[in-house]
């Protein structure tokens, strides 16, 4: 059961570092874009797991099933 939360957080964990990277090489920003930037890494990052599941729920759930 530890095996699914294990692989949310590590998919998290290493999006969170690409996104990182690629922040950190980005240098001609204000530091108000900065700000906004590091708020929104955090939070998609703190929300990944939670946002995935639901999203792919509602997908299967708009796909026609067809009947025989």
């Amino acid at each position: 059961m530890t095996f699914l939360p294990t692989i949310y957080l590590s998919a998290a964990f290493y999006f969170f570092l690409v996104w990182f990277g690629a922040f950190k090489r980005d240098t001609n920003i204000s530091p108000q874009q900065k700000r906004i930037s590091w708020l929104v890494l955090i939070v998609a990052t703190i929300f990944w797991p939670i946002v995935v599941p639901i999203s792919y729920l509602e997908r299967i759930s708009n796909i026609p099933r067809d009947v025989y």
